[in-house]
């Protein structure tokens, strides 16, 4: 298994067991940690995607001229860091409380589109490339 198939898998994983703790929480002691669990989300997924694009090599692209797999791997690292920007922004983090705007919920909305076809598309590329 190659590296960047770990790091997708734990990212996945690490997210839907925010899901399950969020639920367990809330049934056994009534505490709603909603906010902190979307705004974690938005976090584990844009690290995610982020390792999935490939940071390090991120540089290189634009030494070397980019072709289409570079590209796609820009936009999930592009969508990778506006996920955490909201994820944090998201948070219930008080110095953060300017930046709260109604849009937000709009913006949460395009974001987790473009995470849920990434993982889609990347899912469906690593099941076909065996």
């Amino acid at each position: 298994m190659t590296k960047t198939k770990v790091k997708f898998i734990t990212g996945l994983a690490l997210v839907s067991i925010m899901g399950f703790l969020v639920i367990l929480i809330n049934a056994l002691t009534g505490i709603d940690i909603g906010e902190w669990a979307d705004g974690f989300l938005f976090v584990i997924i844009g690290t995610s995607l982020i390792l999935l694009g490939g940071i390090k090599m991120f540089i290189k692209y634009f030494d070397d001229g980019l072709d289409d797999i570079e590209v796609a791997k820009i936009l999930t690292i592009i969508v990778g860091i506006f996920s955490i920007l909201v994820g944090l922004i998201v948070m219930p983090i008080r110095f953060l409380d300017s930046l709260r705007v109604p849009q937000l919920d709009g913006i949460k909305v395009i974001i987790a589109s473009l995470a849920i076809v990434i993982i889609i598309i990347e899912t469906w590329a690593r099941k076909w490339k065996k």
